[in-house]
């Protein structure tokens, strides 16, 4: 017998799935939008990088003399040089859970990987009266984040890329990267806004 707790929970990560389907949805008008479900299976990355492989990783990652006009192509993204290992001063795990990324990296990066960066620049946030309406997803320049993680950037060898992109996942929780061509790696999954508090 399932309990009333699980169908809550059932219940609270539907209406999730049906609230981000309703926003490709309104973002993309030339195209039918697909269901959330039929992305790819990615598999939850759970082994930190060895400096070894991360540095292999890198030297993958094409290198542009002049930054490529994106915004007209559709976003992509990986884990591949995601950061996994250790705490963040303040607590908080660098690794996700199962949940989290089934109910919030997956589920949100899945559906905007729906969308071309052009579409996605364009989506705000604040709705209402009395909220200024702003960018819901931006690049960040590293110069402007925590120290703590200025400084696990440079650990990371990220140090030749200066801006970070950033996406709001919902609430206070928000995906750390940085944007090669239409492509985007997750670096940092982060629960409580902490790495450019306001």
């Amino acid at each position: 017998m399932v309990s009333d707790k699980a169908l809550r929970r059932e219940e609270r990560k539907k209406a999730k799935l049906e609230k981000a389907q309703k926003l490709v949805s309104k973002i993309t008008l030339t195209e039918p939008s697909k269901e959330v479900s039929e992305l790819p299976q990615l598999v939850c990355p759970k082994v930190p990088l060895t400096p070894k492989d991360r540095e292999a990783r890198l030297k993958k990652v094409p290198v542009y003399d002049e930054k490529p006009a994106i915004y007209g192509s559709q976003m992509t993204w990986c884990t591949k040089l995601s950061d996994l290992e250790g705490d963040w001063e303040w607590g908080e795990p660098r690794q996700w859970s199962e949940d989290e990324w089934e109910d919030e990296i997956l589920r949100e990066l899945g559906a905007l990987s729906k969308l071309t960066w052009s579409e996605i620049a364009k989506m705000e946030t604040g709705e209402g009266k009395r909220k200024k309406r702003r960018k819901r997803h931006h690049p960040q320049p590293i110069s402007s984040i925590i120290p703590e993680a200025q400084e696990r950037w440079k650990e990371l060898d990220l140090e030749q890329f200066d801006t970070s992109y950033r996406f709001r996942l919902g609430g206070a929780k928000r995906a750390w990267g940085f944007q090669c061509g239409a492509h985007f790696y997750l670096v940092w999954y982060e629960r409580n806004h902490q790495i450019y508090p306001v």
